[in-house]
C-alpha cells in the first residue's frame, strides 16, 4: 500500500520459489490484490507482452534478478526489489499497532475477486492470462484437505515453477494446515539425485511430479527411491500416467498412495482425481478417475449428449473451479467457457441446478470405463503437452512466419521418444534449407527455450489435404520414417565418438555442430538428467549432472572426461571421486583456454 498499490490491482512476482516469493505473494493477497507470477527466465518480449497486457504498475523481483532489465520496466512501472519489501513491513511493524489492526479488520476479500493470474500458450500468436477467483483455489484446496487430511507427522514440498498453476496448490495447501513446506532450489530440482537425498533427508511426505520426472527417478536411481519409506503420499498430474510406471513405482515403494489428477489452468490445474493405492490397471495408462467435489465432468459428443460407456467424448467441466476467463480477450473466453445445457435438464445433477451457469471446454477426450471412472485418451486439436507444460503449437508457428524467410511452418511432437520433443516441418521462399540461427533468432526474445522445436526438417513438397489445409498425418507418417536410428549397437572405444553417440541417443538426431551447448541443440532438463544416467551407465560413474552444466559441448565435455584421473603421484587421491573430478575439470578448462586462444 506504501508504494501506491491498491485493491485489486495486478502485482507481479517474478522470483524463484523461495521464502521471499511466498512473503511477497502473502501480502499482494492480503493488499487485495491479484498477483501475477513470472520467471526470471522468461524471454524479455514475452515478459513485456504480458506485464503490459495484465496492466500492471508494480513489480516484486529477487535482488538478483537482472538490474538491467528492471532498469528498462522503471519507466513504466515501480520496482521493489525484496530487501526494500522487506524495510516497508519493519516500518510498517513500527507503525501504531493498534491502528494498523482496525484497518486490516475492516479488509474483506470476496471469493469472487481474483487472487491469481497466470498466462499460458496462446493459438492466436500471444500467450492468454488466465483469471483465477479465491473461490476456485480455495474449493480445489478444501476437497484435498477434506479427502485426503494432513497428520502432524507430514512435511510437503514445492518444487514447481510459481508460473505454472500446480505451483498454487503445492504452496497453499500445506502452509495454510500449519504443515512444514521444504522449497526446492532451481539447482536441486536439475538433480534427481540430490532430490531424491533432500526427500530422505528431510523425510518429506508428500511430493508432486509429473510422469517424466518420477520416471527419470524409478529409471535411474530405484535403490535410492526404494528408500523412501516415509513418503506416504504421491501426486502424479501434468501429462499421461503410464500404468507400467504406476507398477513399477509400487514395486519399489508397495505403500505409498499414489493420486493421478487430471486439469489444466483454467479449471485450477486439477478437476479429476483418481486413487491408486493398490488396485490392479487393467487400461495403458493410470485413469483420471472422477469429479471432485464442487464440480461436475460432462463427456460429450459434437452435440454436446453425453457418451455411452466405452466410447469416447470431450471433457466439459462446470463447478468451482472453472476460471473466470481470458484476460481483456471476450471472444475467446465465449468459445471455451460456454452456457451449461444441463442446468434444468431432466436428469441433470441436483448440485448444478441454477447454480454453475457455465462449462469449459477442455478440448481433452477420455473414454468412460464401465466403473464410471475416466481414461484419458488424447486431444482433439492441436494442443501439446509436454513436460508438464500446456502449449498451442500455433504460437509458435505464428512468430516463425513474421519471418519473411518462412514460407510454411507446422510443429509436431516427437512421442516415441523416451522424453518427447517438439519438431518443426517448414518450407523456404527461397526453396532451400535455412540455418537454425535464423529460427532460433526470431524465437529467443518471445518464447521460452523449453518451447523451442528441438529438430527443423526442410521438406521440398509440402503436404496438404483437398482443401488446401496441412495435412498433420502426412507429416506424422514423413516423421515416423526419418526416426533416427542413431542409438547404435557397437560401443565404441573412442571417448569423443561414445559421448556424441550418447547425446545423439537422447536428443534423437544426427549432431554435426560438437560445439553447440547441448541446450543450443534443443537439450532441456529432463532430457540433461536421461544423459546423465546414460554417461554413468556406459561411460563412467565419475560424473555429476553439474559436469554437463559446466562443460555444455560435446567437444568439451569430451576433453572433461578424457583428462588426467589426477594432479599429483598421490595414489589416495585418485581413489577419491571428488578428487578425479576436480582434476578433470581443471585439465579441461586449461585445454579449453587453449582452444579459445587459438581460434
Amino acid at each position: 500500500m506504501d508504494s501506491g498499490v491498491t485493491p485489486g490491482e495486478v502485482v507481479a512476482v517474478i522470483m524463484p520459489g523461495s521464502m521471499e516469493a511466498v512473503v511477497s505473494i502473502l501480502a499482494i493477497l492480503k493488499a487485495g490484490c491479484t498477483y501475477l507470477p513470472l520467471e526470471s527466465s522468461t524471454p524479455a518480449e514475452r515478459k513485456y507482452y504480458i506485464l503490459d497486457n495484465a496492466g500492471c504498475h508494480c513489480m516484486l523481483h529477487c535482488d538478483s534478478s537482472d538490474s538491467h532489465e528492471n532498469h528498462r520496466l522503471l519507466d513504466k512501472m515501480n520496482c521493489i526489489s525484496y530487501s526494500e519489501f522487506e524495510q516497508m513491513l519493519q516500518k510498517n511493524e513500527e507503525r501504531d499497532g493498534a491502528e494498523a489492526g482496525v484497518i486490516l479488520q475492516k479488509k474483506v476479500i470476496s471469493r469472487s475477486e481474483i487472487a491469481c493470474l497466470t498466462y499460458t500458450s496462446g493459438s492466436q500468436g500471444v500467450p492468454k492470462g488466465v483469471l483465477l477467483p479465491h473461490s476456485a483455489i480455495v474449493n480445489r484446496l478444501k476437497w484435498m484437505w477434506c479427502r485426503f487430511p494432513y497428520s502432524e507427522q507430514d512435511i510437503c514440498c514445492q518444487k514447481t515453477s510459481l508460473s505454472f498453476v500446480d505451483s498454487v496448490c503445492e504452496l497453499f495447501s500445506p502452509l495454510l494446515q500449519g504443515i512444514p513446506l521444504f522449497i526446492f532450489t532451481e539447482e536441486q530440482i536439475k538433480n534427481p539425485y540430490l532430490m531424491i537425498s533432500i526427500l530422505q533427508r528431510e523425510k518429506i511426505t508428500h511430493i508432486v511430479l509429473v510422469p517424466s520426472l518420477l520416471k527419470i527417478f524409478v529409471d535411474q536411481a530405484p535403490e535410492q527411491v526404494q528408500q523412501l519409506k516415509h513418503l506416504i503420499c504421491r501426486t502424479v498430474s501434468g501429462e499421461v500416467f503410464p500404468a507400467m510406471l504406476y507398477r513399477r513405482l509400487k514395486q519399489l515403494l508397495p505403500d505409498v498412495t499414489v493420486l493421478n489428477l487430471y486439469g489444466c489452468t483454467e479449471v485450477m490445474a486439477d478437476v479429476c482425481c483418481f486413487e491408486a493405492s493398490g488396485e490392479e490397471i487393467l487400461t495403458d495408462s493410470v485413469p483420471i478417475g472422477r469429479a471432485i467435489s464442487g464440480n461436475e465432468v460432462y463427456l460429450l459428443d459434437e452435440n454436446l449428449y453425453h457418451t455411452a460407456i466405452g466410447e469416447t467424448g470431450e471433457i466439459y467441466v462446470a463447478g468451482e473451479n472453472l476460471a473466470r476467463g481470458y484476460l481483456h480477450n471476450s471472444s475467446l473466453t465465449e468459445q471455451a467457457f460456454i452456457e451449461n445445457p444441463f442446468i434444468g435438464r431432466a436428469g441433470a445433477n441436483i448440485s448444478v441446478r441454477g447454480k454453475w451457469q457455465k462449462m469449459y471446454r477442455t478440448g481433452d477426450i477420455a473414454r468412460r470405463l464401465p466403473n464410471g471412472e475416466l481414461e484419458f485418451i488424447g486431444r482433439c486439436d492441436r494442443q501439446l503437452k509436454l513436460r508438464g507444460q500446456r502449449f498451442e503449437p500455433e504460437e509458435i508457428e505464428t512468430i516463425l512466419f513474421t519471418d519473411s524467410r518462412i514460407s510454411q511452418v507446422a510443429l509436431m511432437p516427437r512421442e516415441y521418444m523416451e522424453y518427447p520433443d517438439l519438431v518443426a516441418f517448414y518450407q523456404s521462399t527461397h526453396h532451400e534449407p535455412l540455418s537454425e540461427s535464423v529460427f532460433q533468432s526470431q524465437l529467443k526474445d518471445k518464447l521460452a527455450r523449453s518451447m523451442w522445436p528441438t529438430v527443423w526438417i526442410y521438406l521440398n513438397e509440402w503436404p496438404v489435404l483437398a482443401a488446401g489445409k496441412t495435412d498433420y498425418l502426412a507429416l506424422k507418417r514423413e516423421l515416423d520414417i526419418r526416426q533416427p536410428d542413431v542409438a547404435g549397437n557397437e560401443r565404441q572405444n573412442d571417448v569423443f565418438a561414445r559421448v556424441k553417440q550418447l547425446w545423439q541417443q537422447v536428443l534423437q538426431k544426427e549432431i554435426s555442430d560438437v560445439d553447440k551447448t547441448f541446450f543450443e541443440l534443443g537439450g532441456n532438463s529432463l532430457s540433461l538428467i536421461q544423459l546423465h544416467g546414460l554417461l554413468k551407465q556406459n561411460i563412467t560413474q565419475d560424473v555429476q549432472p553439474a559436469d554437463l552444466l559446466q562443460y555444455p559441448s560435446i567437444r568439451y565435455f569430451s576433453d572433461y572426461l578424457a583428462g588426467p584421473p589426477r594432479l599429483d603421484g598421490n595414489v589416495g587421491d585418485s581413489k577419491n571421486p571428488r578428487n578425479r573430478g576436480e582434476s578433470r575439470r581443471k585439465a579441461a578448462h586449461r585445454k579449453y583456454r587453449q582452444t579459445r586462444r587459438v581460434k
